[in-house]
């Protein structure tokens, strides 16, 4: 970080400390997503950080053998 609050000024920077872009506007989501990974009780899904995105499960699991011969085998 090759940079200082005297060549940015406060119009022109949220975050006034020696750390990555974006880090310290996330850092209530990660340490929510740190207790969820840990087990603790959190608000995760509360945050407005949080995607809940929709998704389908596929299963995707190596088909058994009997599975395999009947795909193979089945007529239309």
């Amino acid at each position: 970080m090759n940079y200082s609050n005297k060549t940015l000024g406060d119009e022109y920077h949220c975050s006034h400390g020696p750390q990555p872009e974006g880090e310290a506007a996330d850092s209530s989501y990660l340490v929510e997503v740190d207790k969820f990974l840990r087990g603790e009780p959190n608000h995760l899904k509360e945050h407005p950080r949080f995607l809940n995105y929709p998704y389908e499960f596929l299963d995707k699991s190596f088909p058994t053998a009997d599975a395999v011969k009947e795909m193979m085998t089945k007529k239309d």
